[in-house]
């Protein structure tokens, strides 16, 4: 039975449209080609990328090797190797699994020594890589060097999550392009969830990574593919909606797949059957914002006082494509020097994302509740 689902990495079946995107990024990685991917936070980019690209790549090779690394707050070169390593240590294990991959695994891993254990639990072999050297800006190189040679007889494709978080190590993007460049019979696909830092990283034609790969953007699902979707999903819990009710709970999410999702299991739980109506969509809404208030209401004591009134702002007047405004700042009554860094603090912890039409609160739900809880004063 196909359900709503949220918070989670999607199945191939439960991600709703994204055919043009794997499409292209499948032949991209068939080519050992160059991506990099953008899109908001919840919009379904690692559910494509773990669950369809990485395993479908695997699964048409014959030998195959397929690593991926989450970057997600990555502080040092130090913890850039180790997570990088750790990723290549999974990848290794995955193949592993037969007997002949584990006889060879040292021809293509020259400078570190292979230990391979049998997980307690499944039985199936674990990889580590060990070496006399601390695990710092000295051994990245070689954990390339080591995909490099595994290049040379399996398919391999290399993808980085979250990558714009590494902008803040010196010198780590001009090693990691040096490195990447290297790789010339591996696909490499770069993401990330933060498109205003990406391309600080991709357009800037003074950074290393200037004009690296193709660019694929995860934009809004149009509403017609949410459509069919939505029927099937509702069907099994006697629910109905017609193309009118799903426009209604794509603008009330702000088309974010993800809080789509959570909307629709909320309604799917409440026991309800029959048409939802308009009414209907936006009493669940309510009672959805009610079950989470105690979680938004804690997370608000989190925030200062000015990073307060300019959440209240924005969840007034969003998008804002200036937080130096007037209206803005007339909103928030903080000055200008200050808003613009609270803006930028946000940002950087996910809590805003800057559209085309600029600032957005990431999670569509918040914003509500916050409209909700503090009215349009914003105060």
């Amino acid at each position: 039975m196909k359900v709503f689902k949220f918070g989670q990495l999607l199945s191939k079946e439960d991600i709703c449209d994204r055919r043009k995107e794997i499409q292209l990024l499948t032949k991209i990685c068939m080519a050992s080609g160059r991506a990099v991917i953008y899109g908001p936070r919840r919009f379904g980019k690692t559910s494509v990328i773990k669950n369809v690209i990485m395993a479908d790549f695997a699964e048409k090779q014959e030998k195959s090797l397929v690593i991926y690394a989450d970057f997600l707050q990555v502080d040092s070169m130090g913890d850039v190797t180790l997570r990088f390593q750790s990723a290549l240590e999974q990848a290794i294990s995955q193949g592993a699994k037969i007997k002949s991959f584990i006889k060879n695994i040292q021809n293509y891993i020259k400078h570190f020594r292979v230990e391979v254990a049998l997980d307690p639990l499944s039985g199936a072999p674990t990889v580590s890589l060990a070496g006399n050297h601390a695990r710092d800006e000295r051994s990245l190189p070689e954990l390339f060097m080591c995909i490099k040679n595994f290049s040379e007889e399996y398919k391999t494709l290399l993808v980085l999550d979250e990558f714009q978080d590494i902008r803040h190590i010196p010198g780590l993007e001009a090693m990691l392009r040096s490195e990447i460049q290297n790789l010339n019979k591996s696909a490499v696909v770069l993401l990330g969830s933060k498109k205003h830092f990406l391309r600080e990283i991709f357009h800037d034609e003074s950074k290393p990574f200037y004009g690296f790969g193709t660019d694929i953007e995860f934009r809004e699902i149009p509403r017609n593919e949410w459509v069919p979707y939505m029927q099937e999903r509702f069907a099994p819990s006697e629910l109905t909606i017609d193309e009118k009710g799903v426009i209604e709970i794509c603008n009330l999410m702000r088309d974010v797949p993800n809080s789509i999702q959570e909307l629709c299991q909320w309604i799917t739980l409440s026991g309800q059957s029959g048409f939802l109506n308009i009414q209907r969509i936006h009493e669940n809404l309510a009672e959805l914002i009610e079950n989470k208030s105690s979680r938004y209401t804690e997370k608000i004591t989190t925030f200062s006082h000015k990073e307060k009134k300019v959440l209240f702002a924005l969840a007034n007047q969003e998008p804002v494509s200036s937080p130096s405004s007037t209206r803005f700042l007339q909103a928030t009554g903080v000055s200008a020097t200050a808003t613009k860094a609270t803006v930028l603090r946000l940002a950087e912890q996910g809590l805003l994302d800057q559209s085309e039409a600029g600032y957005l609160i990431t999670d569509p739900l918040f914003k509500i509740f916050l409209l909700r809880k503090f009215g349009h004063s914003g105060r």
